[in-house]
């Protein structure tokens, strides 16, 4: 939903079922709030957004309840334009584009998590876009480095990514599809 111009907000509510060994089950409804703003004019590339998660009430699994992981979290992000790089090398036809972003998130009965991240786009001849993503979570115990790639061509999508922590490694990959 459009609010002003260049600003944007969402809601979305789920419900969640969960069982613990088969024998206790718990319901809840949660919804997360989110804002978005994007820059125009002499701001054009920068944007702000802030999310308020996992609103709901307390999920009990008997008589006593935990209160979701309510999450707040914001942050800013500057996205350039697509760069022709034959203006630097006359011989290459890739264009490119960069982000790099900074956001802060606080679960509730947890400290503050800052995090920076850089993505690095690539535009070549075979593919729509393809994008190298590097990132460092602060302040969050068993999470610190993560990097990524992700590809597009037409209406697919395929990305991959790896967090490094004090768990060792997690992998996740994901393909969809835009209709």
């Amino acid at each position: 939903m459009t609010l002003l111009p260049g600003v944007a907000a969402g809601a979305g509510v789920r419900w969640l079922r969960m069982s613990l060994a088969g024998t206790a089950r718990a319901t809840a409804g949660l919804a997360d709030l989110g804002a978005l703003w994007r820059g125009s004019g002499a701001l054009q590339g920068l944007s702000a957004g802030a999310a308020w998660q996992n609103l709901g009430r307390d999920i009990k699994f008997e008589s006593v309840g935990d209160p979701p992981p309510t999450t707040v979290r914001g942050g800013l992000a500057y996205t350039t334009g697509v760069f022709p790089a034959r203006k630097i090398d006359p011989g290459d036809d890739v264009d490119l584009d960069a982000t790099i972003a900074a956001d802060a998130v606080k679960v509730a009965r947890e400290g503050l998590s800052p995090r920076l991240g850089l993505e690095l786009g690539l535009h070549p001849d075979f593919l729509q876009r393809a994008a190298l993503r590097f990132g460092w979570v602060f302040n969050r115990p068993g999470e610190n480095l993560t990097a990524g790639l992700g590809l597009r061509t037409g209406r697919f999508f395929v990305d991959y990514a790896v967090g490094a922590g004090d768990l060792g490694a997690v992998h996740q990959i994901s393909v969809a599809t835009s209709f």
